[in-house]
Order: C-alpha cells, then sequence, then structure tokens
C-alpha cells in the first residue's frame, strides 16, 4: 500500500518540477513492491511507464537510475519527508542531465 501512495507522489512532484524528488521516490516504490513481491497493477503500469518515460528525458537515464537506487536506500521515515517536502526547497525543473 505504501508503494501506491508513494507512486501517487511521484506524479506530484514530478507535475510540480521536482523530477529529482520523484525518481527518488519511485526508486523506493519500487523497492517497496519488490520486497512485499505486489508488482505495480496492471491499471496503473501505463501510467507509471510514462512517468519514467518524463523522468527520462528530463534527468537522463544515468541520473534517473542513479536518484532511484537513493531512493531505495531511504529509511521510510525519510521518504514520508521527501514526498511531503516542501516546494520552496524543490530543485528546479531545468536540473541537468546524466545520459550515461
Amino acid at each position: 500500500r505504501m508503494a501506491s501512495v508513494l507512486e501517487v507522489f511521484v506524479v506530484l512532484r514530478l507535475a510540480l518540477g521536482s523530477a529529482t524528488a520523484a525518481a527518488r521516490l519511485i526508486g523506493a516504490a519500487e523497492k517497496l513492491r519488490t520486497q512485499a513481491g505486489m508488482p505495480v497493477p496492471r491499471v496503473e503500469r501505463l501510467a507509471l511507464d510514462q512517468v519514467l518515460a518524463a523522468l527520462r528525458r528530463e534527468l537522463g537515464e544515468g541520473r534517473l537510475t542513479a536518484e532511484m537506487a537513493t531512493g531505495a536506500a531511504l529509511p521510510r521515515r525519510e521518504l514520508v519527508v521527501e514526498a511531503l517536502r516542501s516546494q520552496s526547497t524543490k530543485s528546479t525543473s531545468r536540473e541537468p542531465r546524466d545520459d550515461r
């Protein structure tokens, strides 16, 4: 259930211009789903794939992978903080790309 909630925040953070936070949250959600043995529901898969494509365009593959790994390593308490962090501390939507 927490993974689904995080995925909602992924969409919100991306829409508000914080691709880095969105990437971290999606990495954390992916880890939680893997640990629980619960894949993304089929009805949500297309939307999640579209979000991942947007994050790849925004951040580049290398940076996306790195931020997802960072998110996957965060303790649950920090995930909540990351999801709810004020937009005043967000990174810009024009973050440097890493196309490695």
